[in-house]
Order: structure tokens, then sequence, then C-alpha cells
């Protein structure tokens, strides 16, 4: 997504695909490397331009100078805090207006990776605070921390309008096994409050209204007689609620166990293919969409300079 937001989408001629806008980062986990994002980008572009090189219907192209001219718009923030990111994402409009890289350019992405990064830190703050008030009422107790930071991304979302990518952690399974040897549900519950729960009961609703909504906004955007001033008053009303469209669990790709009658000897004999596959490093996605009990699978691996992805065979 990254390299797609920040490549060009047409240059001296040649499509390219990107989005050219600019993308906004934000490295909670503090392992985001600039410079494997350049190798990729290389690599990409060189692939595009079709020839491992830089000539192409005879025009020079210096790939190097291009991808720097694209990571020129990609801004990192590395906050250390739900509450630095939070005053981050509230203060980004000012950035985009003030930023003399910035100002004049579409930002096109926002990311975080990850949304889980402090939700041990915040969760223990708050059972610190739960235990000063003695069990007195919860109506004293402030939000949890996360809660500033899902209503700076919904204020950003309806003013900018840029795609926004979210990761965490899956901690615990949706469903435990109901007998020994089966296995956990590859499904995780939403353990980050009050982000949206869209494949739970308690937020399944709520999670399609907010989609609703996010739509009705897009209309009216579009349409201006129906920006009448009820229909401003319920999407103010509707603000603070974060859309979310689609979920993707991704696990490394399952490899199967030896069967039960296999020999020591068999395995040996074929432990260099199973050494083989887990060296691929292949990573599984699983693709849902609220309201839907639809799930789509993809496979992708990141290999020394490029991504590849498997795509799914379409049904007739």
């Amino acid at each position: 997504m990254l390299l797609t937001c920040l490549m060009p989408s047409r240059y001296q001629g040649i499509h390219l695909g990107g989005w050219s806008k600019a993308a906004i980062l934000f490295d909670t986990d503090g392992r985001f490397s600039t410079s494997r994002l350049h190798e990729l980008l290389i690599s990409r572009l060189s692939r595009l331009f079709g020839r491992d090189g830089t000539h192409h219907t005879n025009v020079t192209i210096d790939l190097e100078d291009l991808a720097t001219q694209c990571l020129e718009n990609l801004h990192i923030f590395r906050p250390t805090s739900s509450a630095q990111l939070a005053i981050s994402l509230t203060h980004l409009p000012k950035y985009h207006a003030t930023n003399s890289r910035l100002q004049d350019t579409e930002i096109g992405l926002l990311s975080i990776d990850s949304l889980s990064a402090f939700y041990w830190r915040d969760r223990y703050s708050l059972e610190q605070l739960r235990d000063a008030t003695d069990g007195s009422s919860h109506a004293t107790l402030p939000p949890n921390p996360l809660y500033y930071v899902v209503k700076a991304l919904q204020d950003f979302r309806v003013s900018h309008r840029p795609v926004i990518l979210l990761s965490n952690w899956g901690l615990n399974a949706f469903s435990k096994p109901s007998a020994p040897g089966e296995p956990e549900s590859p499904f995780y519950r939403q353990h980050l409050h009050p982000f949206p729960a869209p494949f739970e009961a308690h937020g399944a609703a709520e999670a399609i209204s907010n989609i609703q909504n996010s739509q009705r906004e897009r209309s009216a955007s579009v349409d201006p007689s129906r920006d009448s001033p009820a229909g401003r008053a319920r999407r103010q009303a509707n603000l603070s609620r974060l859309p979310l469209h689609y979920h993707i669990t991704l696990h490394p790709a399952p490899i199967d166990p030896f069967p039960a009658s296999y020999t020591l000897a068999e395995a040996i004999a074929q432990e260099h293919m199973r050494a083989a596959l887990v060296n691929k490093g292949e990573i599984q996605g699983l693709l849902r969409t609220p309201g839907s009990s639809d799930v789509r699978e993809f496979a992708f691996r990141i290999g020394d300079r490029e991504i590849f992805v498997d795509e799914p065979e379409r049904p007739p």
C-alpha cells in the first residue's frame, strides 16, 4: 500500500499504477525500515519499467532518483505513547497545511503500525486508576487512551479522506477448540476498546451503521442538493464513528504435519522439503467485510527484493 501510494501514476509516459500521493506512517512499534522500503521500491520500479534497468522506449530513467522523489512524500512519526499518537493525529491537519514538503500534496494513505503497541501500558495505567478509586463509580475514570486516537482518526478521515490502514495484534482467539487436537479459530477477538468490533455480537450492528453513515457522507459531499441543515446535523452527530470497511487476518501459511503412520526414516527423508516451505515464509491472508459471512483467502511472501502475491481464484 505504501509503495502504491507513493509511486506516480505515470512517469515519462509510462504507466506505473501509483497514486502520486503522500503517505503518513505512525511507526509505534519502532520496526519500520526505510532502507528496506527503498529496496522494494527500486525492485518494483525496475519490474514495471520492464528491463532490470533504466531504459524504456528510448528514454533513460534513473531509478534511484525516481525512488528518492517518491520517498520524499513519505512522512514518518514515532510516538512513544497513546497520548502522543492521539496528539500527533489531532495536529496532522496543521502539519499538512504548513509543511513545505507536504502542503501541496494530497495525503492518500494514513497508516498506524500498530494500534496495539501501547496496549499493555495503557491497560496497566487504567487498572492502577481503577484500584485508586476503591471500586467507586467508573464515571470518574478517564476514557481509555485509545478513545482519543479513534476520535482523531475519524476527524482526519472526514477532513482529508485518506485510505486508513491500521494493524493490531491477535491476542485472544475468537473460539477455543471444542476437543483436543482441533485447531483454534483463525480469527481473534477485538482487544482494543473502543475500536470497532464488527465480527462480534456486541459490535456488529454499530459497525454496519458506521459504514452506512460514511456512505451517506460521501453522497452528500458530491450532491449539494442533499446537504441540508438536517443532513449536516446528522453527519456531525456521527463524526466520532470510525467505519471499518475491510478486515484482514494474517497467519503463517499452515504446513501439514507428518501423518501418524510415518516412520522416523520417512520424516527425515522429507525434512528438506518441509524446511523449504518454512524458509519460503508464506503468509496467509483472510479477508472479511462487515455484514458478510464470506471469507476470501490470499497468500503472499516477501522476497529479498520483491513482494509476491498469490491472488485467489474468483468464483465462476
